[in-house]
């Protein structure tokens, strides 16, 4: 299944971005655009324009258009320990680095998401065990930098359109 490869996840991550704070009127393009940049067939454009469509129609993705304050794509990097990263190799610093999906600030704080591109065919539950200390690491060092909690945390799954909170 074509979503469990790398370039549909950064096909996915590059057309969302595109898409926030609104999708650009000419979604299609973008999308046909973003299947050629990745040299995928030009027929599975349709595979990818019906994967964005349904996770805008989403309702992740409506609380995040109802929110204020909003950032897609943003990296960070961070010299800690493996000890804080929850592995065992002494002490030695380590520089974690990554780049959160989606954030948003609604009421209660800010709202932490992550997409998944796994083709999942059964219980969901690995997959969001296995993710999960990611969210949990991600949510940690935005609250570090910024000195403002992530109030919620959530991986969304882009192959089953299910968001699973963590």
């Amino acid at each position: 299944d074509w979503s469990s490869d790398v370039c549909s996840s950064d096909l996915v991550h590059r057309v969302l971005q595109l898409c926030v704070p609104a999708p650009p009127s000419n979604l299609d393009l973008v999308i046909k655009n973003a299947v050629a940049e990745q040299e995928l067939p030009t027929e599975r454009w349709t595979e990818a324009r019906d994967l964005v469509f349904s996770i805008l129609e989403s309702p992740l993705w409506k609380r995040m258009l109802a929110s204020k304050e909003r950032l897609t794509e943003v990296p960070f990097a961070i010299k800690t320990s493996s000890t804080a990263l929850g592995e065992d190799r002494g002490d030695r610093p380590v520089v974690l680095s990554g780049t959160i999906d989606l954030i948003f600030r609604e009421a209660r704080g800010w709202v932490l998401v992550d997409y998944k591109t796994d083709t999942i065919t059964g219980d969901i539950q690995p997959f969001v065990d296995y993710y999960k200390k990611q969210l949990d690491l991600y949510a940690k060092y935005w609250a570090e930098f910024t000195g403002k909690p992530v109030a919620e945390k959530i991986l969304y799954f882009t192959s089953v359109q299910k968001e699973e909170a963590v």
